[in-house]
């Protein structure tokens, strides 16, 4: 486990907003077919 000292709370809501963010736009989801969903997205634009 890695240790981290956070400053305040607001500071650990603020990473914690910014790490499920980035999970759900750029890491690959089952039910697209492993594809992130920006990814999908974008090729859904584009087709």
């Amino acid at each position: 486990m890695d240790p981290y000292l956070f400053e305040s709370l607001i500071e650990v809501n603020a990473l914690a907003f910014e790490w499920q963010i980035d999970y759900n736009s750029n890491h690959p989801h089952k039910a697209l077919n492993g594809e992130s969903p920006w990814t999908f997205a974008q090729n859904k634009m584009v087709s």
